[in-house]
């Protein structure tokens, strides 16, 4: 079992081009999510995969991110927004 960093589980559909490695059930995997960069994440569950035109199939998938590998910039701005700012001042005299 792995650590949910924030607590969130995801929904997807991942889109799997004809030769790449099929994903797993219960099981880690390094990818790029757009706003995340790229992280680690854990395999809940998959869907009933579909065949498309162009050789690829598209499967629904739930996982939450257990590591964020390399943030994007968009994500570290939204990381520091959230810390509080506040500091401890000495009495007032």
């Amino acid at each position: 079992m792995a650590i949910n960093i924030d607590g969130k589980i995801y929904r997807s559909e991942f889109k799997i081009k004809f030769g790449q490695e099929f994903p797993q059930e219960k099981k880690n995997r390094e990818m790029r999510i757009g706003g995340f960069g790229y992280v680690n994440i854990y395999i809940i569950s998959l869907g009933k995969p579909r065949w498309e035109k162009d050789l690829t199939v598209r499967i629904p998938v739930r996982f939450y991110i257990t590591d964020i590998i390399r943030p994007e910039k968009e994500h570290e701005r939204r990381r520091q927004v959230k810390k509080s700012r506040l500091k401890l001042l000495n009495g007032f005299k």
